[in-house]
This record gives C-alpha cells, sequence and structure tokens, in this order.
C-alpha cells in the first residue's frame, strides 16, 4: 500500500527517496580509493616479503543540486562542502593476500535555499571501512581480484536538522563484495600500460530513522552498484591514470509506521576522473618510499541535475 505522508515530512521524503543516500560518505567513493591504490600498485615492491602503506588525503568535495517538484510546490537549491582528510592502512602479509582500513576526518556543510531553507555544518569522523582480498595471477600480464568489504559507521544517531540529509557519514551498516581484473598491455622497466576493470555491489542494512520520521517508520537504504573502467600508465616512476565510474543507486524506500511502503526510483551516476601520482624514492624525513599523487573527478546525474566537483591529495607511505 503507498500512502500518503503527513505535510511536515513531505520534504524529508522527497529527498530521501531520490537522493543517492551514501553518495556523501567518502570513504565508499570508488575514484577516491583509485587514490589509496597508487601506492598499492605503483611498482614500489614487487616481491613477497610483508609490507604496509599508510595514505593520507587531503580532499575537497563538493555536490550542488536543484531539487524541483511541483506536485509538492517545491523548488530548493541544495548544496552540500566537504573538506577533510581521508586515512587508509593497508596490510600485506603476502603479495596475493591484503587487508585496508580506512575512516576520515571531515568538515561538512550543508546549505538549502528556495521553498525550504537550511545552513548546517558538522565536524566528525566518517564511516570505518574494512577491506580484504586475494589477489590471483592468471598470468605474468593479468591479475583477477577478489574483496569483501564491511562498513560500520561512528555515529548512529540522526539529529532533526538533518532531515535533509545526513552530515558526515551515513548512519548505515554495510556489508559488500567486489572484483577487479587488470592486464598489463605494456611491461618493461621504463613503461608499463594497464587495463583496469571494477565491479562492486554494497549493501546498506535498514534501520528505524527517528526522530524525522514516526516510531517504528524505517528506511531502506538500498545497494549501490558501481562498474569502473580505468587506464594506467606508468614512465619510470611517474604514474597516469584515468577512468570513468558508473554507479547505481537501487532498491531504496521508506517504510512507514503504521502502513505504507514509498519505494524510490533507481538513480544512476556518471562520473570520469584523471590522476597522477610519482613515486619517490627519497623524500624528507624518512627512509621509505613515498608516493605523491593529485586526483580530480566531476559526476553528473539526471536526477536533480546533480553536479559533483572534488580535488584529492594524496600522501601514500610503504613500509
Amino acid at each position: 500500500m503507498i500512502i500518503t505522508p503527513p505535510k511536515y515530512l513531505l520534504f524529508g521524503l522527497l529527498l530521501i527517496l531520490n537522493s543517492e543516500l551514501v553518495a556523501i560518505s567518502l570513504v565508499y567513493n570508488m575514484k577516491i580509493r583509485r587514490a589509496f591504490a597508487l601506492g598499492a600498485s605503483g611498482g614500489i615492491r614487487g616481491d613477497e616479503e610483508s609490507e604496509w602503506i599508510a595514505s593520507l588525503l587531503p580532499i575537497y568535495y563538493q555536490r550542488k543540486r536543484q531539487i524541483v517538484q511541483p506536485q509538492f510546490q517545491t523548488d530548493v537549491y541544495d548544496q552540500h562542502k566537504t573538506t577533510g582528510v581521508l586515512l587508509n592502512l593497508r596490510y600485506s602479509p603476502a603479495k596475493r593476500w591484503w587487508a585496508e582500513l580506512s575512516t576520515g576526518l571531515e568538515h561538512e556543510s550543508l546549505v538549502n535555499t528556495g521553498t525550504f531553507t537550511a545552513n548546517l555544518s558538522k565536524t566528525g569522523w566518517d564511516d570505518i571501512a574494512l577491506f580484504a582480498g586475494h589477489n590471483v595471477f592468471i598470468s605474468d600480464q593479468t591479475q583477477f581480484v577478489l574483496y569483501g568489504v564491511g562498513g560500520v559507521p561512528t555515529e548512529r544517531k540522526i539529529s532533526a536538522l538533518e532531515k535533509y540529509d545526513t552530515l558526515v557519514g551515513t548512519r548505515f551498516f554495510s556489508v559488500g563484495v567486489g572484483t577487479e581484473l587488470s592486464h598489463d598491455f605494456i611491461g618493461t622497466l621504463e613503461r608499463s600500460l594497464i587495463g583496469i576493470f571494477q565491479n562492486r555491489l554494497l549493501h546498506f542494512f535498514s534501520r528505524e530513522w527517528q526522530p524525522i520520521l514516526s516510531a517504528g517508520s524505517v528506511i531502506q537504504p538500498g545497494n549501490v552498484t558501481d562498474l569502473l573502467w580505468a587506464l594506467r600508465y606508468r614512465k619510470w616512476r611517474n604514474l597516469y591514470e584515468l577512468g570513468y565510474n558508473l554507479t547505481l543507486f537501487t532498491n531504496q524506500a521508506v517504510r512507514l509506521h503504521p502502513g505504507g511502503y514509498l519505494p524510490a526510483d533507481n538513480v544512476y551516476r556518471n562520473s570520469a576522473y584523471v590522476s597522477f601520482a610519482h613515486v619517490c624514492s627519497k623524500f624528507p624525513g624518512t627512509s621509505h618510499p613515498v608516493v605523491l599523487g593529485l586526483t580530480a573527478y566531476g559526476s553528473v546525474s539526471k536526477q536533480y541535475h546533480t553536479r559533483i566537483l572534488a580535488v584529492i591529495g594524496s600522501l601514500n607511505i610503504v613500509f
């Protein structure tokens, strides 16, 4: 049964049902994870010994959209801005196995103007995301990776002021699985050219959404599917990467209590990114190899004319 919610819930439900519920949580973003990967696959070490890679990513992230719903007499200009530092720690006990832990310390602001207005900001920790995978070398030039994902929110409480969107983190637990297939078309000491295909499915678990929704009402955040194609070119110690990422947000809904199921439309988001990194054999303050990088990406979605821009620096240290 589909019902009409009370008027005071309309705008909150409108955003929930027609937006990417986890889009603003940066630790899950595939383009950002490619910046983490620069240190892991930059050709720093090729042996079987254990290694640790610590990554620090300063980031600026901006999302703009215009929400127009004539049936609700709604015309809102919505803007999010996030700045902060993302942190990633990777451990490889052997060449074929690895595990990662990611989070971020971020400051996020939200400004809404138009039919509804809001001006909010928050500083805090992003979700904690855990990754673990196994590499399979199909041939000297081809590698297949299978990995699992688990996410834990650092905060579960929902503020009544966050009816437009959550700030810093998703508030949801998650689990997922992903794969990567890569092939080295050119592989010499001087240069290499690698084609990369990744896919990933994340499932976010439903939960109650008080005090924004009534007691017993549940948000169903659904699934996020990513498909990513990339080319990475290396010449000596310089790394260049260009990629395209299709993201699908599916199976999202609100289950209102008492009674009522409000399904959301699927959302598709297209992204492109470009990265540059340099492997430093010597770096001030450390005797360990260091990878310095810079990534820029943009995303678009037809849903509410969404536009996203981000700039990411990266510092990867191999121990």
